[in-house]
């Protein structure tokens, strides 16, 4: 028998067409919005690079001496010859090599020596050019841990429900403001300026067989930071966050300006490099975001907390407290 649409068939085909028209037109919308997702992911990070001839660089070439995955930075050499916008010629020891733009990073010379003029007042005017100051944009050290920069209780103590801004909580009826305010205030403790401390869980920090401990050469602080820096490591021993150390293993201290030419502050952080190298990653499993969803969807409330300075509340073993010894000069 022939198969019968309930309509007739030129009927059937147009609204076919018409549907497979409308799939067409959603699967292209979706596809272009996923693809600038990704780039947008992808080249988050990524900068315009372009080189001019007699410029001093870097070149990323593969590691002879290990796996054909791993590379490193050699040089210094200069560019020699533009060949296209993005290709160049670099001369490193008289050898000159082809390569991309993406292979190039520029050399800049390490400062031994600053001049500083103590009549300009301004904040940009005492950031001098030295290895041991980063900016909070700069990416070459990966993920650096900063150290809080203010960590002493205010001269007054402030309740918890006066740090609130209204306009925050004015979805919740008037009772419900007061019940959460008296909340705080209660347990106003909880948020003191000063980190508090956790002994629940303890980190470790797992090496592989072939560590060494290594003292790493320190990055210098600016003269005009170093009241600031001295400052802040003062804090941290009253508070009890460090401790003197005598560690076979020690970590250079850098400064990370914080906000546009450092007009926020300073903050300290670590280089951790040489200790990341050796260590073992834990095999943290993330949880399932979907089943994360479902089980808060249906939730009235969802409360969020932000501890202060939570990478120094957690404790770490005393076993493994030396690998984490820093100085700075």
């Amino acid at each position: 028998m022939p198969v019968h649409f309930g309509k007739d068939a030129s009927k059937y085909l147009i609204e076919l067409h018409e549907k497979l028209e409308i799939a067409k037109n959603y699967a292209a919308l979706h596809a272009e919005h996923e693809q600038n997702r990704y780039v947008a992911h992808y080249n988050l990070r990524s900068r315009d690079k372009h080189f001019e001839v007699g410029e001093q660089v870097l070149i990323l070439r593969p590691d002879s001496t290990s796996s054909h995955m791993f590379s490193k930075w050699t040089g210094p050499g200069t560019v020699v010859q533009v060949r296209s916008p993005y290709s160049y010629i670099v001369e490193i020891d008289g050898v000159r090599r082809h390569s991309h733009a993406n292979h190039l990073r520029k050399f800049h010379v390490r400062v031994e020596s600053v001049v500083c003029d103590s009549l300009i007042e301004d904040l940009e005017s005492k950031i001098v050019n030295t290895c041991a100051v980063v900016y909070e944009n700069d990416a070459d050290f990966g993920h650096l841990s900063v150290v809080p920069s203010t960590l002493t209780p205010p001269s007054h103590f402030e309740l918890p429900s006066k740090k609130i801004d209204p306009a925050t909580i004015n979805h919740l009826n008037p009772e419900q403001q007061t019940e959460l305010l008296a909340l705080l205030d209660t347990y106003r403790e909880c948020f003191s300026d000063i980190p508090g401390f956790t002994n629940a869980i303890t980190r470790t920090i797992t090496l592989t067989s072939d560590s060494k401990p290594r003292r790493l050469h320190a990055y210098r602080i600016s003269e005009k930071l170093k009241p600031e820096v001295d400052r802040q490591i003062q804090e941290m021993l009253r508070n009890g966050i460090i401790r003197p150390s005598q560690s076979p293993q020690a970590s250079p201290l850098v400064c990370v300006l914080k906000g546009k030419g450092g007009c926020d502050g300073v903050r300290l952080a670590i280089v951790y490099r040489y200790v990341n190298r050796f260590t073992q990653p834990d095999a943290y499993v993330l949880p399932d975001l979907s089943s994360v969803f479902q089980r808060v969807g249906r939730s009235c409330l969802i409360s969020v907390a932000d501890c202060k300075s939570g990478y120094y509340q957690l404790a770490m073993k005393e076993e493994d407290k030396w690998l984490t010894a820093f100085f700075c000069l």
